[in-house]
């Protein structure tokens, strides 16, 4: 399983990110100035990954009345699919071939 881009809002300072596309590659580097939010982004990505409610601290700190949000769009692989699916009890169904 791979991300391949994120979207965060809401969270500290950060009130959209926009979409924010992963390269392939196995290094990915945040680079910014002091305060730009490089560590809001870490901790946001960690919060989606933790299976907890979003940090209490992660309130816009100019709009504390929106809720933080935090998106993830993955790529998954037929093994990963297979595995999950096994796991909960699905079962990996094949899809019906279409016939013209």
């Amino acid at each position: 399983m791979e991300i391949k881009s994120f979207r965060i809002k809401n969270y500290r300072s950060i009130k959209d990110s926009g979409v924010c596309y992963m390269s392939g590659d196995n290094i990915t580097i945040l680079a910014g100035k002091n305060e730009s939010g490089k560590t809001a982004i870490l901790e946001a990505l960690e919060d989606f990954n933790i299976n907890r409610a979003i940090r209490e601290d992660a309130v816009h700190i100019h709009h504390k009345e929106l809720k933080p949000e935090v998106s993830i769009n993955f790529e998954i692989d037929e093994d990963t699919i297979t595995t999950i699916s096994n796991e909960i009890g699905l079962g990996r169904r094949r899809p019906k071939p279409i016939r013209i």
